[in-house]
C-alpha cells in the first residue's frame, strides 16, 4: 500500500516497510538536504515530501497525514 503526496508539481509514492517510511521518489541525501532547507526557512517546505520526512524523524507521527497514520499503525501490528 502507498501514500500518494503531491510533490514537486509530481505525485510521489511513499510506502512503509518494516516500520520505516521509504520515500520512492527521493534520494536520501536530497530528503535531508530539502529537510534541511525547510527548517531553515521556519518550517516553509517547498518539498512536501522533506516535510513528511522531517514530522517522521522528529517522531512528529500525530502530525503526518492521517492516511499515512492509519498506514503507519497497521504496519506495527
Amino acid at each position: 500500500m502507498y501514500y500518494f503526496q503531491y510533490c514537486n508539481e509530481k505525485i510521489h509514492k511513499i510506502g512503509i516497510k518494516n516500520g520505516q517510511l521509504i520515500f520512492l521518489d527521493h534520494k536520501k541525501e536530497e530528503l535531508e538536504t530539502e529537510a534541511a532547507l525547510g527548517i531553515l526557512d521556519d518550517g516553509q517546505f517547498q518539498c512536501k515530501c522533506a516535510e513528511i520526512y522531517t514530522l517522521w524523524k522528529k517522531g512528529q507521527i500525530k502530525k503526518l497525514p492521517k492516511f499515512l497514520q492509519k498506514m503507519l499503525k497497521e504496519e506495527l501490528k
